[in-house]
């Protein structure tokens, strides 16, 4: 999903306008001044007092709020994350693509750092294998007014990069919710060469004879129960004026056969 952070609030029209404050006689005089008045008329209409996960108005748009209440202050990461995950997927439900998020005093500068990327990231559905249902929208995008006390300024370059990761988290989504009769390690060598050219990445890859030479025992001692061959996966980004190498490793695995019967079995369930 596209998001700004911005001080004024956008053209109502086609917009789905969500508020979300503490708990409070007046909600309201916590509100973002640029929709503070609306804000009010919608918390008196509706009773609106913030109690957590208090809803008043309708997801499906029109120009109207929905106002969420988060509780008590301060509302815990959990019960903020929640509440803007829930509301924007629910509207993306009824066909919305387009939304106006202000958020109340009480939800810091911290808090809003984190709420930026579930934002961005509100929009991602796994849809690969349903043939029938409502198509998700796409094309999604949000402005986000913060609290009156933190200046969108401040914000905007924390946006940009909540945009840009969400792309990249969409993709592992996607890679971890397919089967495992659908990704073997020659698939996600695929995916990852794709994703490698879409960023300018110099990319590699090992196959069980290159793995042997480096003797990468390990590698080879777990792929020994399975009947597909590993794959050793690099990617290179090399920038023209690079003042240090970092090096991130991580572990692909496509199918796990073991781990249930070894652990605690009354927390497996869960």
């Amino acid at each position: 999903m596209r998001v700004q952070v911005r001080g004024s609030r956008p053209a109502a029209r086609g917009r789905t306008a969500i508020g979300f404050f503490h708990e409070s006689k007046d909600p309201s005089r916590d509100a973002p001044r640029a929709v503070r008045d609306g804000i009010r008329q919608a918390c008196r209409a509706g009773a609106f007092l913030g109690r957590d996960k208090e809803t008043v108005g309708t997801l499906a748009g029109g120009g109207g709020w929905t106002l969420v209440g988060l509780g008590r202050p301060p509302a815990t990461p959990g019960r903020l994350r929640r509440a803007v995950r829930q509301s924007i997927r629910a509207a993306l439900r009824a066909g919305r693509n387009r939304f106006t998020l202000a958020f109340g005093e009480g939800v810091s500068e911290p808090a809003m750092r984190m709420l930026l990327r579930e934002v961005a990231q509100a929009d991602y559905f796994f849809d690969r294998y349903k043939s029938r249902g409502p198509r998700r929208p796409r094309d999604s995008e949000a402005v986000v007014l913060p609290p009156p006390s933190i200046e969108p300024r401040r914000l905007a370059a924390l946006a940009a990069e909540a945009e840009a990761l969400s792309g990249i988290v969409a993709w592992a989504r996607d890679l971890g919710n397919t089967p495992a009769n659908d990704l073997g390690p020659a698939d996600f060598a695929r995916a990852a060469r794709a994703l490698s050219r879409r960023h300018g990445l110099r990319f590699t890859t090992l196959g069980p004879s290159q793995i042997r030479r480096e003797k990468m025992g390990g590698l080879l001692g777990v792929n020994a129960g399975s009947a597909r061959p590993p794959v050793f996966a690099i990617g290179e980004y090399r920038p023209a004026r690079a003042r240090g190498t970092a090096v991130l490793i991580g572990k692909g695995i496509t199918f796990d056969s073991g781990g249930i019967s070894i652990k605690p079995a009354a927390s497996m369930g869960r």
